[in-house]
């Protein structure tokens, strides 16, 4: 389930202050006994992502808008470097990851697979492989 699902869209208010003060909970305190909290959003605006500063670790991908990276990464974040905004449609899987107390960004790039380079990898092989088989030393027979 998505982050807005959790949080964005539910209709019944008590519900809705329930989750968030729980994901609040988890998010603050959830890291000295090893729970991880895996948040991921297409659009990141401050409305759908309340508790975005409670996240330890970020990772932006290409963003629209400079204050896309501004709610998404932090105030400042892209002055130090998390230019996600000008990530160019020709380098996919290159982001910035924004982690806390650490004041600049990490540029990384994750590898990226096209769905024919994953077609590609069901296909049989072009080139015929060939098949092993027993030879038998003709003094080992006698």
């Amino acid at each position: 389930m998505s982050w807005p699902a959790l949080t964005a869209w539910v209709n019944d208010r008590a519900i809705k202050k329930r989750m968030e003060t729980a994901l609040g909970l988890l998010l603050s305190q959830g890291r000295a006994p090893g729970v991880v909290i895996v948040g991921a959003v297409q659009e990141a605006r401050k409305d759908i992502v309340p508790q975005r500063g409670l996240l330890p670790v970020r990772v932006g991908m290409k963003m629209n808008e400079a204050e896309e990276v501004h709610l998404f990464m932090g105030v400042g974040a892209r002055n130090r470097g998390a230019t996600c905004d000008l990530i160019p449609d020709t380098m996919p899987g290159v982001a910035y990851v924004a982690i806390d107390g650490i004041a600049e960004p990490i540029r990384v790039r994750f590898a990226h697979y096209t769905d024919d380079n994953i077609a590609q990898l069901g296909r049989p092989t072009p080139v015929e492989r060939p098949l092993l088989s027993l030879i038998e030393d003709p003094e080992v027979a006698a």
